[in-house]
């Protein structure tokens, strides 16, 4: 759950995203249908970026929705092979740059708007292992949680 810059809230279910509408006491449900678009509705993870859409994680891929223009983008490895390479997307975080880091079950990625860096493929410790959760402090420090007992912190 997460209650974003206007004070809407946005809920994960495994049925999609339930959104609650400050604005006009409203709900309104996000969900895998041929007008939505959203990869998938078993939702994993939720974050608003700093233009104000909230970047949605499901069990297949990366889901973005323009606040503004209430259109849905979405980003998983069957649709382009080069994005991602792994549609499980458990965590994101949003850094000052407005760079999105993603947890997947096979590692860490991170992306701009414009690439993906997927750093499974690094030789830092343990990155290459399933990521469930992440943090990001006021200087850009990350941690990443793999387990209930391990706790990594990275600059």
């Amino acid at each position: 759950m997460i209650a974003d810059r206007n004070g809407n809230i946005w809920l994960a279910t495994k049925d999609g995203v339930n959104t609650f509408f400050i604005k006009n006491s409203q709900f309104y449900r996000i969900y895998q249908n041929p007008t939505t678009q959203i990869s998938n509705n078993r939702i994993r993870s939720l974050k608003e970026d700093i233009q104000g859409n909230i970047w949605i994680g499901t069990f297949n891929g990366l889901n973005k929705y323009s606040y503004y223009s209430h259109t849905i983008s979405s980003y998983y490895y069957y649709q382009n092979k080069d994005f991602l390479r792994e549609n499980t997307i458990n965590a994101i975080e949003i850094d000052k740059n407005n760079t999105k880091w993603i947890g997947t079950k096979n590692g860490l990625k991170t992306f701009d708007g414009k690439q993906i860096v997927d750093f499974s493929n690094q030789s830092i410790n343990a990155i290459n292992t399933q990521i469930n959760a992440l943090q990001i402090d006021k200087i850009t420090y990350f941690g990443v949680v793999r387990s209930e007992k391990d706790f990594i912190k990275y600059l």
